[in-house]
């Protein structure tokens, strides 16, 4: 099956185009993803179940397709706090280090004599 893009009113080269369970798979040549990468993006973000394969001499090379989970805005910070709420919470500080530098830094050595 073969499929003409239209876009913004131009005609481009038909693409070899088949169907699976995850969606439609379009083989487009390399020369032609260098050409049309940002349409190409473009149409994956209007249409995430499409993937592209890439080919060199009618052989599939690669693919392009949208990302499996799409991040909303806050999830790392909701998994961070999340984190943190399942953390022990700190031990005590036994004193003020900064009022000891030395002292912790430079420990006197044990009397050990009888």
């Amino acid at each position: 099956m073969f499929r003409i893009a239209l876009m913004k009113d131009l005609l481009y080269i038909p693409y070899k185009m088949s169907f699976s369970l995850e969606g439609a798979h379009m083989q487009i040549p390399i020369s032609e993803v260098r050409a049309k990468l940002p349409q190409l993006i473009k149409q994956l973000q209007q249409d995430p179940s499409v993937i592209y394969e890439i080919t060199v001499h009618q052989a599939v090379v690669a693919e392009l397709k949208a990302p499996a989970h799409q991040p909303q805005g806050g999830d790392a910070a909701h998994a961070l706090l999340a984190l943190m709420e399942a953390l022990p919470p700190p031990s005590q500080a036994q004193g003020r280090v900064s009022e000891e530098v030395k002292a912790r830094l430079y420990p006197r050595p044990q009397d050990t004599t009888p």
